[in-house]
């Protein structure tokens, strides 16, 4: 099945109220002193007005205060109209109907500023010591590089993940942390197949707030440390959050599935795979799922069965045939010939 990471939505982090039953959103620039916080207030109010050029000049050139640092990193990764390897940036003030996409796409104007965020925190640390908010902020920084330029930066992507998740542990460890930082720590740490960081991160992140998104990536870890039993739990928590969403509902269901199999729970596993039937009666991934359920269970005839519906469905296209390859060459290869000559012999 498809394991797809869900990544949480900045938009959603500054929608966030703390609910009942929460803990409240903890906010990494409280420890600022008065005159600190009301530069970081008149930001924050010119970056609601979209004026992100004045924003970065009031923000000042002396890089000497942590929080303000932090805060200029952040605008640089969120706010920028044109970026050059996330080492130079540009900003502008919108106009009033004028949205950041808009800007981006006719940026070619406009004068990038040389900034690069790794030096600059290493001479603000080398002069004043470590600093949980810009450790926090690097980690953030690293996550922003590999959404932007996976594949294609300074550094290999095992390397900016790496870096994102040193830094975000680093942070973590001193309570400093964000909705979005624990996020990306949880989803960094996933890809380096480090699932007991990711485990840890996610739970944080659920004392503060309820998503779908979090069950899932939940169930991602716990599945890859054959935690079955609580990858079962919270994938099926992540199929009720995703009601109005069939391809993300599809994708819990199928890791519903996955964990009840390896749990050798095979007939329960069968039965979320018929939920997906149920509102996508020609889902391929359903028919790929239950191949494999039924080759776990040993139902040879039933997995046959499968197999030809899954290849009936596109039966010029090699895609199909290549998903009933995978699931019977390992330890089915008789099954496969059968297969083959049911369904390729003329």
């Amino acid at each position: 099945m498809s394991k797809i990471l869900r990544k949480i939505s900045l938009i959603l982090i500054f929608l966030y109220i703390t609910a009942a039953g929460f803990a409240e959103i903890p906010d990494p620039y409280a420890p600022a002193d008065d005159a600190t916080k009301k530069i970081l207030t008149e930001v924050d109010d010119l970056i609601t007005q979209k004026k992100y050029e004045s924003a970065f000049n009031q923000l000042g050139q002396v890089n000497d205060n942590e929080y303000l640092l932090a805060k200029k990193i952040s605008l640089c990764i969120n706010y920028f109209v044109s970026s050059i390897m996330h080492q130079e940036f540009a900003f502008k003030d919108l106009a009033e109907n004028e949205s950041l996409n808009d800007a981006r796409s006719n940026n070619a104007a406009i004068q990038t500023i040389p900034f690069d965020p790794v030096t600059t925190v290493g001479e603000f640390e080398k002069q004043r010591g470590p600093s949980a908010i810009l450790e926090k902020t690097l980690g953030d920084y690293y996550a922003s590089v590999y959404n932007h330029y996976s594949g294609n930066w300074l550094s290999s992507d095992e390397e900016i993940l790496t870096n994102c998740e040193k830094y975000y542990q680093m942070a973590y460890e001193k309570d400093c942390y964000d909705l979005l930082s624990l996020d990306n720590y949880g989803l960094a740490s996933i890809q380096l197949k480090h699932f007991d960081n990711a485990i840890e991160a996610f739970q944080k992140e659920l004392t503060f707030t309820d998503t779908a998104d979090i069950h899932y990536n939940l169930a991602l870890a716990y599945i890859n440390i054959a935690d079955n039993k609580n990858a079962f739990a919270q994938a099926s928590k992540a199929a009720e959050g995703y009601e109005n969403n069939d391809d993300y509902r599809t994708d819990a269901y199928l890791l519903c599935a996955d964990a009840l199999t390896y749990d050798n729970n095979t007939e329960e596993a069968e039965n979320y795979v018929n939920k997906i039937l149920s509102y996508s009666e020609n889902n391929y991934r359903a028919f790929d799922e239950l191949i494999f359920i039924n080759l776990t269970a040993q139902k040879l005839d039933a997995a046959a069965l499968y197999a030809d519906k899954l290849f009936a469905l596109a039966p010029e296209s090699p895609a199909a045939t290549q998903m009933v390859f995978r699931r019977y060459y390992s330890e089915n290869k008789e099954e496969l010939e059968k297969f083959f000559k049911r369904n390729l012999e003329t």
